[in-house]
């Protein structure tokens, strides 16, 4: 499992740029309905969380995941592969094979197999998505699999251009979309997608952009 809570590679310096920056750059009161828990999509000033890049001194201001209603694909699939064998029981396939047949067990234990992976490969791919937002820069991490992901990062002073859009009834319903971050880093163009409260994403940043260029 990729230890992306585990704050490591800690750098001299990085506690004395944080220091200069206000020690409450949020409002909590801008955002009465957001969440501290493990897995929530939209966490202001996260309690316990770290990544294995953080830097000494470094605060994280914004943890942000996909908005919980894009795991209703995955979770809706799972369950119509685990009613497969009971469908293909209800259509007398199994009952059609002769006797005694390990057939219908090998289908249906391997369908089971399919499904429970399927799963736990979209769990993992949402809960281990992840974007920050911290004192310093911006983290974009993308979890691949068990043992691969990809990290991108750009420093705050770097950022040029923030927007958002949202698309859709959902997106208007449950309040989620996407940001786009342009920078004058290695990375031009950083995207978070699907995340909830878009709009108020898009104003910290641009906050951030307000105070590095005063």
């Amino acid at each position: 499992m990729p230890d992306i809570f585990i704050a490591e590679n800690k750098k001299e310096g990085a506690s004395q740029i944080s220091q200069d920056l206000p020690k409450e750059e949020v409002s909590q009161e801008e955002f009465s309905n957001h969440s501290r828990h493990i897995f929530s999509a939209f966490s202001l000033y996260p309690r316990g969380v770290s990544f294995e890049t953080q830097e000494e001194g470094e605060k994280i201001i914004l943890m942000l995941r996909r908005h919980p209603i894009v795991n209703v694909k995955w979770i809706v699939i799972t369950i119509l592969l685990l009613g497969v064998p009971t469908l293909l029981n209800d259509l007398g396939i199994f009952s059609s094979l002769p006797s005694p047949s390990g057939f219908s067990l090998f289908v249906t234990l391997v369908t089971y197999l399919v499904a429970m992976t399927y799963a736990i490969e979209g769990f993992l791919g949402w809960y281990y998505d992840i974007y920050f937002v911290t004192t310093l820069r911006i983290v974009d991490i993308n979890f691949y699999n068990m043992i691969s992901k990809k990290v991108a990062d750009a420093e705050v002073s770097k950022i040029q251009n923030t927007s958002y859009t949202t698309h859709g009834f959902l997106g208007a319903v449950f309040n989620y979309g996407n940001v786009f971050i342009q920078t004058a880093a290695k990375i031009p163009e950083f995207k978070f997608t699907s995340i909830p409260n878009p709009d108020k994403v898009a104003k910290i940043l641009d906050d951030f952009m307000v105070k590095f260029q005063a």
